[in-house]
């Protein structure tokens, strides 16, 4: 929309300073029963499911609700996850990494890792388990069924930030232009992770093959073949779907 910023900044800004002006895409139509874009924030499909984007204004999330609340109609748990995330600026210091944590999408979290930046955060949320908290580990949903019945299609999951070690059989979040997902078609992927290594010279191993594997065994392994050290990252390591 042309000049639609020209718009903000001599009307709106200094008619209404207390507000916040906040963009968002409203989508209608396809069989999409989830919506992976950050910058979605509304999905009506043709089969008439209402989904919330992960970064959907409270406009949107308080408007479903009400109408919800008015048809008396159910929704599953993943359409209304976000209705209690709390903002950043919003959030009590002493919560952060002790009851909640960090709410990011694996795609912030996949391209901000390979670009050395800090991916977007899209709130805080009550994490829900007993394990342990710490500083590592954020909330993320995963989309697809290759990992079922591990990881439903849907769900929103703990991870943590890679720490290094062995990763043999564990569930990893990778970033490798190496990859794409069969699923997303996009540059990351959550998978189970597999490797052989072996010795260039006395104190120096390789990465001779990775083989990423789903366990919803409906869906093909990701091999990887004598892999160099820049292109491929294991980003963080699959914690429980909260």
């Amino acid at each position: 929309m042309n000049n639609f910023v020209a718009i903000e900044n001599i009307y709106i800004k200094p008619n209404y300073p207390k507000f916040k002006i906040i963009r968002t895409v409203v989508l209608y139509g396809s069989t999409e029963e989830q919506v992976v874009e950050i910058e979605v924030g509304f999905l009506l499909n043709e089969n008439g499911k209402l989904i919330l984007g992960i970064k959907a204004p409270d406009l949107f999330k308080n408007a479903i609700k009400n109408l919800l609340d008015y048809w008396s109609i159910t929704v599953e748990k993943s359409d209304l996850f976000f209705s209690d995330v709390i903002p950043d600026e919003e959030m009590v210091k002493k919560n952060k990494y002790s009851t909640h944590l960090p709410v990011y999408s694996l795609q912030a979290v996949a391209t901000a890792f390979s670009e050395e930046q800090k991916p977007e955060l899209l709130g805080w949320k009550k994490a829900g388990t007993r394990k342990a908290l710490d500083k590592h580990m954020f909330i993320a949903q995963v989309v697809g069924r290759s990992m079922e019945p591990t990881i439903r299609d849907g769900s929103y999951c703990i991870f943590r930030f890679d720490q290094g070690g062995s990763r043999k059989g564990k569930v990893v979040l990778v970033e490798s232009r190496q990859v794409t997902d069969p699923e997303t078609n996009q540059k990351f992927t959550v998978k189970r992770y597999h490797s052989e290594k072996e010795k260039v010279d006395v104190n120096q191993w390789r990465q001779k093959k990775i083989v990423l594997s789903p366990d919803n065994k409906e869906f093909d392994d990701i091999v990887l073949e004598n892999v160099s050290e820049g292109d491929f990252h294991v980003v963080a390591e699959f914690i429980a779907v909260i």
